[in-house]
């Protein structure tokens, strides 16, 4: 079945649609009206299969629409990066994650922000897309057409940094780019180390779990403890991370607890990242922030290396007169 390609080059409904079964390859040139977008729809296909249901086979193709966003005269569609310049405007496309906005700032004071429009229509299997929709408006003082005596390079760098330093921070949810890009904080530890801390852990692990009840290897997340009191999660979550695991994460005991939380507290961390929501990939309501974890990927220990983490454990447990208690014998 051959895919065409419908583009409609004005910002109306109705008008003339120029079809091309592959880029270049124009193969008729068409008008339809009609009442609604449904009958013009409709009229437009039956005038395309009078001119060229011979050639296809008598077969329908399936048609996608983008209805271009016209100003002053000019068109405008997603995917070109091609600045506009206009009598009294400039539109800059920006790239913001998987996307582009379009910035489209009139020589009157008036500011508008048009995003890569969503489906608006789907007959039969025709999906019908507007080009751009307006998402943001705003006002400027600048002079518009002044800036328009730039290159394309100056032009774009200008509005980029206008953008940058006095749109998107006013924005009630802002755009991830430049300033306003979510980032977090890097990992630092305020005493102790991150190497005293992971030891220490291993050592409570490999002595304490179980080794012939668990499915090896063993997944550690560690969470500074304030982090976790403050969103009131586990400090410490152990799962397996074998092949046949349970999907459940492992039960620490009474005794093992205390000792990762004194781990813990002697050597605390700060630090943090912002995580996907599944919001809006392109603005800052799609992310979280989210405390830094530290990850331990423990193998299955030796009986050898289960003797030795016990003595280390017992050592260092003395020096803080802990008393922990073994389990299992494997």
């Amino acid at each position: 079945m051959s895919i065409l390609k419908v583009r409609c080059d004005c910002a109306e409904i109705l008008g003339s649609h120029i079809v091309s079964l592959k880029p270049g390859q124009e193969l008729a040139r068409v008008e339809a009206t009609g009442d609604t977008f449904e009958t013009a729809f409709e009229r437009f296909v039956e005038t395309f299969m009078q001119a060229n249901g011979d050639r296809l086979g008598g077969n329908k193709p399936l048609f996608w629409f983008n209805i271009a966003l016209t100003i002053d005269g000019l068109s405008y569609n997603p995917g070109s990066f091609e600045i506009g310049r206009g009598e009294n405007h400039v539109a800059v496309p920006i790239s913001i994650e998987d996307t582009d906005v379009l910035l489209v700032v009139h020589a009157d004071g008036r500011g508008e922000i048009y995003q890569p429009g969503n489906t608006l229509h789907d007959i039969g299997r025709n999906l019908i897309r507007c080009g751009y929709q307006l998402i943001e408006i705003f006002r400027h003082d600048w002079n518009v057409r002044e800036s328009l005596r730039l290159d394309d390079q100056q032009l774009r760098e200008l509005y980029e940094e206008r953008f940058d330093e006095t749109i998107n921070p006013t924005l009630d949810d802002p755009f991830v780019f430049g300033r306003c890009r979510p980032e977090g904080t890097p990992l630092e530890f305020l005493e102790g180390s991150e190497e005293q801390l992971r030891r220490t852990v291993a050592d409570i692990l490999h002595a304490e779990l179980p080794a012939d009840q668990v499915r090896w290897p063993i997944e550690v997340k560690l969470l500074d403890l304030d982090a976790a009191r403050a969103r009131e999660r586990n400090p410490a979550t152990v799962w397996e991370d074998g092949s046949d695991a349970t999907g459940f994460p492992i039960t620490l005991s009474e005794t093992v607890i205390p000792l990762i939380e004194r781990a813990l507290r002697e050597n605390p961390f700060e630090g943090s990242r912002y995580e996907y929501n599944d919001g809006a990939s392109d603005r800052v309501s799609g992310y979280d922030e989210t405390p830094e974890e530290i990850i331990l990927y423990l193998e299955r220990p030796s009986h050898h290396r289960r003797l030795e983490a016990k003595r280390r454990l017992s050592a260092w447990a003395g020096k803080r007169h802990l008393s922990p208690e073994f389990e299992g014998s494997g």
